[in-house]
């Protein structure tokens, strides 16, 4: 397997953007640990379509529990590299 690591400098003086780069990657990384954690807890929220229990432990409106868990399964599976899809961008414009 070829060397594929970008590392990126955080003593470069003249690479101003590198703490950027470096929190978004952060920022990544534990987003992808927090909707796997969400994701699984919220798989044993629910049964047959009734996601009273999730929408209760999550604050969310009455009828919104799925819509909601679709939200965050479409976006981990964006992050994880399983899917392209519109999830991730109507997570962040519709949740808040």
């Amino acid at each position: 397997m070829p060397n594929d690591f970008i590392k990126i400098s955080r003593t470069d003086t003249n690479a101003i953007f590198s703490g950027d780069v470096l929190t978004a990657v952060r920022l990544t990384q534990e987003l992808r640990t927090l909707l796997q954690k969400l994701i699984e807890r919220g798989n044993h929220q629910f049964s047959t379509g009734d996601f009273a229990e999730f929408e209760g432990n999550h604050g969310v409106p009455a009828g919104q529990g799925q819509t909601l868990f679709d939200m965050l399964n479409g976006t981990q599976q964006v992050l994880n590299g399983d899917a392209q899809n519109s999830q991730a961008i109507a997570l962040c414009e519709r949740v808040g």
